[in-house]
């Protein structure tokens, strides 16, 4: 009997007559939400939804900065990096 049975929580796909692909995703994207509460001490809902708001007021200004420097001139290269948000900090799913 050729039969697989992939690890617990992980699935498995035939390719072909003769492969099969093992694999598992990672769905746990909250994980950073929660870290970063923890790392911030946002311990109460209030305290998460100050902190998120003034991140948004930070983020527009810098933006309508970087937007006004582009309009006066300045090149894209010359104003200071927007900020970047870099996928898989806690995992990936494909």
């Amino acid at each position: 009997d050729n039969t697989i049975i992939p690890p617990p929580g992980l699935f498995c796909y035939r390719i072909d007559k003769s492969h099969v692909l093992v694999g598992g995703a990672l769905t746990d994207g909250g994980s950073i939400v929660e870290w970063a509460r923890d790392f911030l001490s946002l311990t109460s809902d209030e305290s998460f939804a100050r902190c998120m708001e003034e991140v948004s007021h930070l983020y527009s200004k810098e933006q309508e900065e970087a937007e006004a420097d582009i309009r006066n001139g300045k090149t894209q290269s010359s104003i200071l990096p927007m900020i970047t948000v870099v996928p898989f900090l806690s995992g990936e799913r494909s």
